[in-house]
């Protein structure tokens, strides 16, 4: 099978079509992304039908075009079709072997027009063979017609049912007897010139020079036993063929989810004219921890004497049970009841798994006193850095002690939590505004957006502190969880997040983070014990403390401050 390629007409940009399926769209799992609002988050597909490329449109809102027309149905492709998906053109080419092989199937396929008698096929295939015998025969003759000094004698064509016939100059006429067909008299074969072979469809690396492989990965790189981890490899340059260890053969750029029962080495091997390239990612796998809840929460935390919240609940893996206390006993995960407790309480549920136990906990405060500040968990842009024309995810978390919640630049009032999908033109600044009866509480998010085809760095952000259970007690354990995010397009490489509540008795917390892929985001947690009581105490959470990462926004998006109070138990 002959490998084409898809060619980004405005930036050059090549695809390699190396997988059986290529993906095209705006969400980053496609094989080819396309940054563009006017593409679907999964707008199309390549993928070989009876050993030929064709093209599918996934109903996307704006279509699939080939060649100027839109397609309804799977789209057979030939080499220099002209795909339009969104904004974006591409023109899909195929080696010379290959655009070769389409157009002989192509012929071959071709239906035939109805002929008056049988004979006349036969009369034109045998006028095809002399043709090509008649031309070969001549070649000699061409190719030393400057040493002759007779031009040799010019050939004549003879219409037969039809064909175009070249008769060979050894051959004899014959007429034909009355009543029967006349019939071409062909010279015997001779044997065929020998051509130059095809060039190989997977000559693409240049002679001499070491292949190189620009990205190779596994995210996550530590599993516990049973599930999967993503390979993802690409940036390779130079090669003619790419092995993956277990996989086999793979294109230049790529994923794959795997699934080790063990620790082990992966290797990808990109071998080319200079060489062969190798390079090794390490999975550990191991035993899997005690149960994960996934939340637990009260909406709203605080409610007047006699009234009722809502106590939810999400899914808690790797557990045998679940228990909520005070009060409420065994419990199917996810799920929701209404409480209507008399005095401030707060809820456990603990999970139990052979590895042991796991408990989350919520408060929900009982007061006539409903001066509290509302409170935001988290406002954020996701990714806070984005190219002209990009688009960008704005999140924010649940808000207590508010009546009203906006967000300006046109989005208006919103619940809690939410998300919306915003593609601005140029640096915006989101601001979100909560209103309750103790008062009004801000939080901004800022979205940079810079030209395209700014340098790949990594670009760390700091997207939200959150607190379980929240308020805080004094003296009991508060656990505290920091998720820091890399919204540029290449690893991070190691550097050191630090939280810490505000004052000079208040000891910060750092953790040293060997890496963070592009795009992805971490969640640190830290078990704090406060030591005094506090209606709203600041604390502060800074990634890339030591400056030891180059970013696309140096110090944008690094420092965070979220307020938590503290009650007395």
């Amino acid at each position: 099978m002959s490998l084409g390629k898809l060619v980004e007409q405005e930036s050059g940009q090549v695809f390699p079509l190396g997988f059986e399926v290529v993906t095209i769209g705006r969400h980053e799992d496609n094989t080819v992304v396309v940054p563009d609002p006017n593409v679907s988050r999964h707008h199309a597909e390549i993928a070989l039908h009876g050993g030929r490329w064709a093209i599918r449109d996934l109903d996307s809102a704006n279509g699939t075009f080939v060649n100027g027309r839109p397609i309804q149905e799977p789209h057979v492709l030939r080499h220099g079709d002209l795909i339009r998906i969104g904004q974006s053109q591409f023109l899909l080419e195929f080696p010379a072997a290959a655009a070769r092989h389409d157009t002989l199937v192509e012929a071959a396929t071709m239906p035939l027009r109805p002929r008056r008698s049988p004979w006349l096929a036969v009369i034109a295939v045998l006028g095809l063979l002399a043709l090509a015998a008649g031309a070969f025969l001549l070649w000699p003759r061409l190719q030393g017609e400057e040493e002759q000094a007779t031009p040799p004698p010019a050939a004549t064509d003879v219409a037969v049912g039809g064909a175009t016939t070249l008769p060979s100059p050894a051959a004899e006429s014959t007429l034909p007897a009355p009543g029967e067909t006349a019939l071409p008299t062909v010279a015997p074969p001779s044997p065929e010139p020998t051509l130059p072979p095809a060039p190989s469809a997977e000559a693409s690396d240049t002679p001499g020079v070491l292949p190189t492989i620009g990205v190779f990965r596994a995210n996550p790189p530590i599993i516990d036993r049973g599930r999967c981890t993503r390979l993802e490899w690409g940036l390779i340059e130079n090669a003619n063929r790419v092995l993956l260890s277990d996989i086999g053969r793979v294109g230049t750029s790529g994923k794959i989810d795997v699934c080790p029962g063990e620790s082990k080495a992966y290797r990808l091997e990109a071998t080319g004219a200079g060489g062969t390239t190798e390079e090794s990612i390490q999975v550990t796998v191991q035993e899997p921890r005690g149960s994960i809840i996934e939340y637990l929460r009260v909406v709203p935390s605080i409610i007047a004497p006699g009234g009722c919240a809502q106590l939810e609940w999400g899914k808690v893996e790797n557990a045998t049970e679940a228990i909520i206390e005070p009060g409420i006993g065994g419990v199917g995960t996810p799920g929701s009841m209404e409480v209507c407790p008399a005095e401030t309480t707060v809820y456990e549920l603990t999970a139990t798994s052979p590895e042991g136990t796991h408990t989350a906990r919520a408060s929900l405060i009982v007061s006539s006193d409903t001066s509290q500040k509302p409170v935001i968990a988290f406002f954020s842009a996701r990714p806070a850095s984005i190219e002209a024309g990009e688009c960008v995810t704005l999140a924010w978390g649940k808000v207590d002690y508010a009546a009203e919640v906006t967000i300006d630049n046109g989005i208006g009032g919103v619940a809690t939590p939410g998300e919306a999908e915003l593609c601005p033109g140029a640096r915006t600044t989101y601001r979100m505004t909560a209103i309750g009866p103790g008062g009004t509480t801000e939080a901004e998010a800022v979205v940079d957006v810079s030209p395209v085809g700014l340098a790949e760095l990594a670009d760390l952000v700091v997207e939200s502190i959150l607190f379980e259970p929240n308020p805080c007690f004094r003296v009991g354990k508060c656990e505290v969880r920091v998720t820091v995010r890399n919204d540029g397009p290449v690893d991070a490489g190691a550097f050191v997040l630090r939280w810490a509540p505000e004052g000079a008795e208040a000891v910060p917390v750092e953790w040293d983070v060997p890496g963070l892929a592009g795009g992805k985001a971490m969640e640190l947690t830290y078990t704090w014990l406060p030591g005094a009581t506090h209606e709203a105490w600041p604390t502060t959470a800074t990634v890339d403390v030591y400056g030891q990462v180059d970013e696309i926004e140096e110090g944008e998006g690094n420092t965070l401050t979220q307020e938590i109070a503290v009650l007395e138990p």
